[in-house]
């Protein structure tokens, strides 16, 4: 199992879905909608859809014990392969005319490439498509032929209900090929063959509603729905446009823009063929030219990506005009001319200077084996034996497989950190097993969340482990979440919140963290930042971290002690709108102001060392590299007091080539040898996207960095303009001290900084225990599946605040709904009364629920009449 998004994501979403559904089924215990463990709290339906609930090799896991769930989950990688094959085989004798040899080899190039080879095991329902394609394109045919619309209505519904993104990529490639058809048969263009084509896609569509709408109601409120289509993109680098003949046929990572290419050789040489008699295969020839036009154009390439970022995922849909291709060829391989096979080789010659143009030092052995053995061998064998079909059967066969073996080799996360990329079945579940084991060392009673830290050094962070827990986890990270909590800490400047990890992890603060209802962490012991109001248990250390606890985290449901406008709330500093959270909330119509946040003091440099000063706070680099000194006296008022660096007005411009290579050649003037070794070296460079930078803090013996990704990171690429970076609690205060900034990038830097100081842990504990005395003499709560129920004793204040994440899913049976602080759930009390009860729903899931049945209907109408009529016509 891949260590990166497949032990991340997929296997604990796997897994926890499995024992909720094993649950549901063996206990007759009801799955909760609204799930407490899914960061703050989300929607269990919505976040799931993506990654479970809509993937039909799911459900037989069911029967599975847990403890075979990871043979079970790469057994399914080679399933789904394997039925993507025999769909392909389905569709093609249905598509084209030719022998039985050619489509079976032909199946063999639609199933391997680099899509297919990277998918297996890092995002194995990515090969869910593969299967579905070829089914619609089919059900698409015999829909525009006036055959039949049942199988058009039964694949629109299982593409929609399977995974709403690659629905919307499938249907743009069925979309495509319907147009073509339309354009290539007029018979085809009746308005009875539109409507009926056109109704049985919108039945389709209505029975998938159920889960359909839902998960669509939750994609247009996510934090991932921000942003320009492309990530701003307008065209790509040089190096991209150069590798491309290459990294069609050997899959290259560094090319970027989820291109995985390595299409097999076989495929390759069947689209030149194509290509070289395009009259014939019209077709075809029309696919190729659009899906080239795409590879081209960073813009159609989001547009194709779901209107987001340029990621070519959506080159899956080239698979299979590229297998049936490869099936011509073969077919009519006979029918091979000098011209062809000069064209072959020139198209070949094309992808050598590619790959010479763009040299993977790492791999150059494997891509030019690649080259010579898999597509050179391969069309000289092709055109050499073109007479004698036996001969080219049994050839092409082994190079076939030699190629697929080669591309799946040689692409991640088997390529040469294989050891470190894949987990064994015993790490897998050594892992599960140890979320379960901090539910042993919590005496958690109350509800309250936790924080814990990554738990594979060396691998990527893994922050939706916890879920199988049975802790409340701070952090999640999945595909899709709320874009309210994500806006709620992009205020508060967090500086590691993205679209998939909103809430990070929190960037360990003590007033957010406490706030949020966080009361225990463990913390890895390399972890040199740690909330000043949280003390270590030795006692409670597990999973070799360490354990710290607070007594001022606030509880679920408070009264807060001011309520201020939105309008107040925005005019604050990302500090102060966290200190203002320890005694009041924002809420539309509020008049008061927060005392915690007027405390909230700027600590005055003495001056800034190594940026020039453009305005009395703002910082202009103008040396690469450059470090900055922030010097300040010692003032003992500082001491235990959280230091934040606020950052503003961020703007960075990458060196152009020239600025790069006139840095580079400062010292070596008059050395041409040097001046020509860089610009072998760097010529690749010439149009780079804006790259990303780590600006590092340091303070004492702790460092803290907030990244700025580049737009080549699609789908965690966000352009930061403002973060407040904490350093920790001031210590040695006595003693004049500095902070040291560090910025990895060659680019102009300009920001506005200044340093501030936030509440001590003596005065966030003194300001939430006052909250939670209030809160626990006068508020009562149950939780209890998707309700909540909520009693008030003593009406401290005209509204009960909460951290419960907002969303339009919950309803209330008396007083009104609120949102609080952007992203909670509040509530505006109704004179006289006492007992409040939450409820929540799936938004959209009703409305889902009601289409569904309507087209169920409307199908099983259908197909009744349809054998009525057919009855009618045999008698």
């Amino acid at each position: 199992m891949w260590s990166g998004d497949g032990i991340a994501q997929h296997y604990p979403a796997l897994v926890q879905v499995h024992q909720d559904f094993q649950n549901l089924l063996f206990h007759g215990k009801p799955l909760a909608m609204w799930q407490w463990k899914v960061g703050l709290g989300q929607d269990y339906l919505q976040t799931f859809s993506y990654y479970v609930l809509g993937d039909p090799f799911f459900y037989p896991s069911i029967l599975v014990p847990e403890a075979w769930l990871p043979d079970y989950y790469s057994i399914m990688v080679i399933v789904r392969l394997y039925l993507a094959g025999l769909a392909f085989v389905f569709a093609a004798k249905r598509l084209i005319k030719v022998r039985n040899v050619p489509i079976a080899l032909g199946a063999i190039v639609y199933i391997f490439s680099g899509y297919s080879a990277y998918s297996v095991f890092s995002h194995p329902f990515f090969v869910n498509p593969l299967i579905i394609f070829p089914l619609l394109i089919i059900a698409v045919q015999k829909a525009v032929q006036n055959k039949s619309i049942f199988p058009l209505i039964v694949m629109v519904a299982v593409t929609l209900l399977v995974n709403f993104y690659f629905a919307y990529i499938l249907a743009v490639g069925a979309i495509v090929y319907w147009l073509i058809e339309l354009v290539r048969h007029r018979e085809y263009r009746q308005w009875k063959i539109f409507l009926r084509t056109f109704l049985a896609a919108l039945t389709g569509f209505l029975i998938s509603a159920c889960l359909f709408i839902p998960s669509l109601y939750f994609l247009v409120n996510s934090a991932r729905t921000a942003g320009n289509v492309a990530n701003g993109i307008h065209i790509y680098p040089l190096a991209y446009y150069l590798s491309l003949p290459a990294t069609m046929l050997v899959p290259r990572v560094s090319t970027g823009f989820w291109f995985r290419g390595g299409f097999m050789s076989l495929g390759l040489l069947g689209v030149i063929y194509i290509g070289r008699n395009y009259r014939k295969y019209r077709t075809l020839t029309a696919t190729f030219g659009i899906g080239v036009i795409c590879m081209l154009v960073p813009f159609l390439c989001g547009v194709l990506n779901g209107m987001s970022s340029p990621s070519n995922r959506w080159l899956l849909l080239l698979q299979l005009p590229l297998g049936l291709s490869a099936a011509f060829l073969l077919d009519h391989v006979s029918e091979l001319t000098k011209k062809d096979f000069q064209c072959l080789m020139i198209a070949g010659g094309v992808i050598a200077v590619s790959l010479l143009l763009t040299l993977d030092t790492e791999h150059w052995f494997r891509d030019l084996t690649i080259l010579a053995f898999g597509y050179f061998l391969t069309a000289i064998i092709l055109f050499i034996f073109r007479k004698s079909e036996r001969k080219i059967t049994a050839i092409t066969s082994i190079l076939v497989i030699f190629n697929a073996a080669a591309i799946f080799l040689s692409v991640e996360p088997y390529g040469k950190n294989r050891t470190n990329n894949l987990m064994s079945k015993s790490e897998v579940l050594s892992l599960v097993k140890r979320q379960r084991g901090y539910q042993n060392a919590d005496d958690q009673r109350d509800f309250s969340r936790t924080y814990i830290d990554t738990q594979l050094p060396g691998y990527t962070y893994h922050p939706s482990l916890p879920i199988l827990s049975s802790l409340n986890s701070f952090e999640t990270y999945w595909s899709l979440e709320g874009d309210n909590v994500y806006q709620f800490m992009h205020d508060l400047g967090v500086s590691n919140s993205i679209p998939n990890d909103v809430t990070g992890n929190g960037d360990l603060r003590d007033v957010l963290f406490n706030y949020l209802g966080v009361d225990k962490l463990w913390l890895n012991e390399s972890q040199t930042i740690v909330p000043n109001s949280y003390q270590k248990d030795e006692n409670r250390d597990y999973n070799n971290q360490k354990f710290y606890h607070s007594d001022s985290a606030f509880p679920l449901f408070y009264f807060p002690k001011y309520v201020m406008s939105s309008k107040t709330y925005q005019a604050l500093s990302p500090t102060q709108k966290e200190a203002s959270l320890l005694d009041s909330v924002e809420v539309a119509g509020g008049k008061e102001e927060s005392s915690m946040a007027k405390k909230v003091r700027v600590v005055p440099f003495d001056n800034f060392k190594g940026f020039t000063t453009k305005t009395p706070t703002q910082l202009e680099n103008q040396s690469p590299y450059a470090q900055v000194v922030l010097p300040f006296d010692a003032d003992k008022s500082l001491e235990d007091k959280e230091i934040h660096l606020e950052f503003s007005n961020i703007d960075y411009q990458t060196f152009k080539f020239g600025e790069l290579w006139n840095t580079a050649i400062k010292d070596h003037e008059t050395d041409d040898t040097y001046k020509y070794r860089w610009l072998v070296t760097n010529y690749l460079k010439i149009g780079r996207i804006k790259p990303g930078y780590i600006m590092s803090a340091s303070y004492l013996d702790r460092t803290n960095s907030f990244k700025q990704l580049s737009p080549k990171r699609l789908s965690g690429y966000e352009l930061r303009d403002k973060v407040a970076l904490n350093l920790g609690p001031a210590e040695n205060t006595d003693k004049d001290q500095k902070i040291l900034l560090n910025v990895d990038t060659l680019a102009h830097y300009s920001f506005d900084l200044k340093a501030v100081a936030g509440p001590s842990s003596k005065e966030i504990k003194k300001s939430t225990q006052e909250i939670k005395r209030n809160s626990q003499e006068n508020i009562k709560f149950d939780l209890e599946r998707d309700q909540i129920k909520v009693n008030v004793k003593n009406p401290v204040k005209k509204v009960i605040a909460s951290t419960v994440p907002y969303s339009k899913g919950w309803r209330i049976n008396h007083g009104k709904i609120v949102k609080v602080n952007g992203a909670f759930i509040g509530i505006e009390l109704e004179k006289g009364q006492k007992d409040y009860k939450l409820t929540y729903r799936t938004p959209g899931l009703l409305l889902g629920l009601i289409m569904s049945a309507v087209g169920l209907i409307i199908a099983l109408a259908w197909w009744g009449i349809k054998l009525k009529t057919s009855d009618s016509y045999v008698n």
